[in-house]
């Protein structure tokens, strides 16, 4: 079943969880737009339909997620990620 959510723009910047698994909501295949997650901190994105065909470029979206720090993405279409080390002094 999906969800319909009315958040204000400046709500999005304060979530700090997200889950978006497949079983709860209808299958994401694109990730574009969760770079507004700014202080998002866990990400739940497993069964879904991300492909590393349609979507390894935004995976790359998540590099502008600097308080990332779990992501889960199992049971997608991906074949390969490069992985990324985010550093911040």
């Amino acid at each position: 079943v999906p969800y319909i959510l009315n958040i204000e723009f400046q709500e999005i910047a304060q979530i700090r969880k997200l889950i978006l698994k497949g079983k709860e909501v209808e299958k994401i295949k694109n990730i574009k737009g969760l770079e507004s997650f700014a202080n998002l901190e866990t990400l739940d994105m497993s069964d879904n339909a991300i492909s590393s065909d349609d979507s390894i470029s935004n995976i790359n979206l998540l590099r502008d997620l600097p308080e990332i720090k779990t992501l889960a993405l199992a049971n997608n279409e991906l074949k390969k990620v490069n992985l990324f080390v985010m550093v911040y002094m």
